[in-house]
């Protein structure tokens, strides 16, 4: 079994990886335009993933901070809330600006995430919190890449 440590360290390089990205994006200048194009369809859709990564986030992290065992862990999903709470207040600035639409319910993969996580309880609930944000990060990122 991968400890805790082991599994920050895994994290903390992914979360160092999506601030990069963050980081790079921020740098780039904004289009000065009185009125913003609206989204395209592969726009749109980059938004609905970007709003399910961000809300799964912050409503795992709730969870995590409330059923987590470990206080690393549940320090952990204060820092998740945080981040992607910030993160979600810019997508609403940017979808708004771009006469977009933000999903108002969690996909399907996202949901049952959500629910398998619900069931864990103690330390086994501390381990696959900790399992799923390495795995979700890491599919985030390669999105955010491509």
């Amino acid at each position: 079994m991968t400890s805790y440590v082991q599994l920050s360290i895994r994290l903390a390089g992914c979360v160092l990886l999506a601030g990069a990205i963050e980081a790079r994006a921020a740098a780039i200048p904004a289009i000065p335009s009185p009125a913003p194009s609206p989204l395209n369809a592969q726009e749109q859709h980059f938004v609905n993933f970007a709003w399910n990564v961000n809300t799964s986030e912050i409503k795992l992290g709730y969870m995590a901070e409330q059923r987590g065992t470990n206080s690393d862990v549940r320090s952990f999903a204060r820092q998740m809330i945080e981040d992607h709470t910030s993160l979600e207040h810019q997508l609403v600035t940017l979808v708004d600006q771009h006469q977009g639409v933000l999903p108002t319910d969690l996909s399907k993969s996202r949901q049952q995430l959500y629910d398998q996580l619900y069931k864990a309880k103690g330390s086994e609930f501390d381990q696959k919190y900790m399992n799923a944000m390495i795995q979700e990060h890491e599919k985030a990122v390669a999105v955010f890449k491509k």
